[in-house]
């Protein structure tokens, strides 16, 4: 499942931020979308990985990124309701292995 954008896409926004994202102790500004600017020519692909530990999963990421592609493991991706996506929200970062 992902957000409805590719990797590499530029988005318009007003520059209002519309709630924040908390992750790990570090705040991050959540924009609305007002219309897609440049769609990415890359496709969105899924896979499923076992990972033995944490590391092999950060390992698998990281080459994605040093070819310039990118990779998020599906515990990234949370859906909230309108309400709730205007608000500030913390969460904890989680990478599932096995």
């Amino acid at each position: 499942m992902t957000g409805g954008r590719r990797f590499g896409e530029i988005v318009v926004h007003d520059g209002e931020p519309k709630g924040h994202r908390g992750i790990e102790g570090r705040e991050y500004p959540v924009f609305e979308e007002l219309l897609l600017f440049q769609a990415s020519e890359l496709t969105t692909l899924t896979a499923t990985v076992n990972a033995g530990e944490v590391a092999d999963l950060d390992a698998l990421i990281e080459l994605f990124d040093r070819h310039g592609y990118g990779a998020e493991p599906a515990s990234g991706f949370e859906i909230l309701c309108a309400c709730c996506s205007e608000g500030t929200h913390e969460r904890e970062r989680k990478t599932h292995e096995g």
